[in-house]
């Protein structure tokens, strides 16, 4: 197979409109779609602890879900450049600190965006409390026909805004492999962040880059991160009470997609800035996957210590 795609997919008005872009705004559609249709996330908010008042507030629907929105939008941009020039491009900070925010010349960062996109949902989630004229809140998970209530008061503060966006991120982690999936195929479509010379007849010949057949890392990673963890997320989040642990589905997705960048990292060609061998070990995509499994795993752990402490204090 020769890989000879067009990285645009149609011009409008003289601008070049590319399909990486054209799926990152799709991707961001159809995740905001299947939130709305399949989960919402009730904050339900009281001035007195027994919580009987019948107030409740969608965040995934209406202004709110728009409001937040447009934020994971912005934050997720800004974080996958960011990440990208630190993690791989330092030098434009000194050579040309405006290219940064040029983002049509390519150049995201999957970790960075992650980072980037719990910031905005964390800086949601502290306005949504701050604006309540409410003192105490709980959050209410609803998967389909299923609900998970937390059960613990919430006070105006940022461990209560780190609660709320564990909970939001909980609902936007079941579907955003959607996102993965489709970023990787834009890789491919690009021709950018090829694999290894293979002679395995899978092998890809990117016509861009050399006469080589190569491994289509791009689809071993859509197929991982994309297909199999939205299979992973979505029965978990069905068949499972994952959803009561503020915070766990979150951590396990982060896992299981650090080990999935983790061994896809094996059949990448090493690329200037993008893929660094350290050590001739490990390369600087495997150790920032090695960061964010730690990371998805002390979520994981915190996820379990809040629930063990909601119990007791049920007790």
């Amino acid at each position: 197979m020769i890989n000879n795609l067009d990285p645009i997919a149609f011009h409008v008005l003289g601008f070049d409109i590319y399909w990486y872009g054209l799926f990152y705004g799709f991707s961001f559609l159809v995740c905001s779609t299947m939130m709305g249709q399949l989960l919402t996330l009730d904050v339900i908010g009281t001035n007195e602890i027994s919580f009987s008042s019948k107030s409740s507030t969608s965040i995934l629907n209406g202004k709110y879900g728009d409001r937040l929105l447009i934020l994971l939008v912005i934050f997720i941009i800004l974080g996958s450049r960011l990440g990208y020039t630190i993690f791989y491009a330092p030098h434009w900070f000194q050579s040309d600190i405006l290219y940064i925010f040029n983002t049509r010349s390519g150049g995201l960062s999957l970790h960075g965006g992650l980072i980037g996109g719990f910031t905005g949902i964390l800086l949601f989630s502290f306005l949504i409390l701050l604006n309540s004229k409410n003192r105490y809140y709980k959050i209410i998970l609803r998967y389909k026909s299923n609900k998970f209530t937390s059960n613990v008061h919430y006070s105006k503060a940022f461990l209560a805004s780190l609660l709320l966006a564990l909970s939001i991120s909980d609902a936007i982690a079941i579907f955003c492999p959607i996102g993965l999936l489709l970023g990787r195929i834009s890789n491919f479509i690009n021709g950018e962040l090829y694999g290894r010379v293979t002679e395995l007849p899978i092998g890809v010949i990117f016509a861009k880059v050399d006469s080589f057949p190569r491994h289509p890392s791009q689809i071993y990673e859509a197929i991982l991160e994309g297909v199999i963890l939205l299979f992973i997320t979505t029965n978990l989040a069905k068949n499972t009470k994952i959803l009561s642990y503020n915070g766990m589905i979150s951590g396990v997705t982060l896992a299981f997609y650090s080990v999935f960048r983790y061994l896809c990292e094996f059949f990448r060609a090493p690329l200037d800035g993008h893929v660094e061998f350290m050590n001739r070990f490990i390369t600087k995509g495997q150790s920032l996957s090695v960061y964010s499994l730690c990371i998805g795993g002390a979520v994981i752990l915190f996820s379990i210590i809040l629930k063990f402490a909601i119990r007791c204090g049920k007790g």
